[in-house]
């Protein structure tokens, strides 16, 4: 979970950003735990902003 406070977005302060929050995922699979003869090779999947209201 990643949280941003409000911000600013531009240099001059003019214009504001409202904070958010970010729900993130990741998933890792080593392969040498299911054969030995794969070591060092992994599988991942990654997911960001699983709860996107928009």
């Amino acid at each position: 979970m990643r949280y941003t406070g409000a911000t600013w977005g531009d240099s001059a302060n003019t214009l504001r950003v409202g904070s958010n929050t970010l729900v993130d995922a990741a998933l890792r699979w080593d392969l040498a735990r299911a054969a030995p003869g794969l070591k060092g090779f992994l599988v991942a999947v990654n997911a960001s902003n699983l709860l996107d209201k928009e």
